[in-house]
């Protein structure tokens, strides 16, 4: 009886073995895998497919000097784990950057927390170190040359250096431009999917070596300064602003933005242009209402700005020299009166006069009225 057990148990394990499922076979030798969509030769570790015998479930493939995949595979190709000295490409915009990838799989692209991708021939290189998802860099730190960038409405090539977010630049970061003529971009502070957004400072040297810097708010690659911010970059030539002067300038910037918010409460009415000299102390800055002001002309955009320029124009035969701000740009005509809200700034010899000078202008920062 106890012999009969013994076969019984015997014969079981035998239909056991016989049932088992043939994928599930493990062997070592020569196979080919695809890896991140390359396909390689080596010496595979691992459970293969019956009857093709492909990489098909957990293995190791190791392959050329450093390369290996470790991990899941499916039909013969890498699909999750990790992966070491992979050759690929990734691209942004139109530069492509061909180098080498260590780091995690999932999917059969590259993915996963850490990982980094090295790419070097000659001025064109890229370095990046970070989480990885659909196959791109997703959140870490990148350097790359001849780096695709909008600029001021166009695509600049240079170097960044900084944060990236879902693959893009984000975060805090640096732009450098270097042109065939020697002018440069120099730009360093906030990115936001892939464009200079929020805080920065921004220096620019054209070609004959002029140069500009200008710090403020930037929104989609663009310069767009508060209201403060725009004063006192475009009155360094004539004049310091004050604190006092920058503060009032904020705590107003909704109405000289043309948000549609009312006018403040606190415009004087009685100003007179001779006067300002002698009653206007630059730490008491103040806001004027002056009406009848006749437009004489149009005089430029500054820095490429859609929502402020500079307008002459004359009241009670005076001359004023205003940066128009968002709330009325665009619609001054010559010729038409207006009434404007002004911050008075200062005097300068600003406007030319028909006899070939220029006369004594009040400059201010303005927003239109009506």
């Amino acid at each position: 009886m106890k012999k009969r057990k013994t076969i019984s148990a015997f014969l079981a394990l035998m239909l056991c073995a016989c049932m088992k499922d043939p994928a599930a076979r493990t062997m070592e030798e020569t196979k080919e895998a695809t890896v991140l969509g390359n396909v390689y030769a080596g010496t595979y570790s691992g459970e293969v497919s019956m009857p093709e015998e492909k990489p098909d479930g957990e293995g190791t493939f190791t392959f050329g000097d450093k390369g290996m995949a470790q991990g899941t595979f499916s039909d013969g190709v890498f699909m999750h784990g990790e992966a070491r000295d992979i050759e690929l490409s990734i691209t942004y915009g139109d530069t492509v950057y061909e180098g080498v990838y260590n780091g995690g799989a999932g999917n059969g692209v590259m993915s996963g927390e850490k990982g980094d991708f090295t790419s070097r021939k000659d001025d064109l290189y890229c370095f990046y170190q970070g989480s990885f998802a659909d196959g791109m860099p997703d959140a870490g730190d990148l350097v790359a040359s001849f780096y695709p960038l909008e600029v001021q409405g166009s695509v600049e090539y240079g170097v960044y250096n900084g944060k990236t977010s879902k693959g893009l630049p984000g975060g805090e970061g640096a732009f450098l431009v270097t042109r065939e003529d020697g002018s440069t971009f120099d730009y360093a502070g906030g990115f936001q999917d892939g464009k200079m957004t929020g805080e920065g400072r921004m220096k620019v040297k054209d070609a004959e070596g002029n140069e500009d810097e200008r710090t403020g708010m930037f929104t989609d690659g663009v310069f767009t300064p508060t209201p403060a911010e725009a004063m006192r970059y475009l009155f360094r030539p004539f004049c310091d602003l004050t604190d006092a002067q920058l503060k009032l300038l904020d705590d107003n910037a909704d109405f000289f933005r043309g948000s549609g918010t009312d006018a403040p409460q606190n415009i004087r009415r009685d100003f007179a242009w001779n006067s300002y000299e002698e009653e206007t102390d630059a730490e008491n800055p103040y806001l004027i209402e002056v009406t009848g002001m006749t437009a004489y002309a149009e005089v430029s955009k500054p820095y490429d700005s859609d929502d402020i320029m500079t307008v002459i124009v004359y009241a009670d035969d005076h001359p004023y020299f205003l940066y128009l701000m968002g709330n009325g740009s665009g619609k001054i005509e010559a010729g038409k009166t207006n009434t404007f809200c002004i911050l008075p700034l200062g005097y300068s010899n600003a406007v030319s006069n028909d006899k070939g000078g220029v006369e004594k202008a009040l400059l201010g920062a303005a927003a239109l009225l009506q």
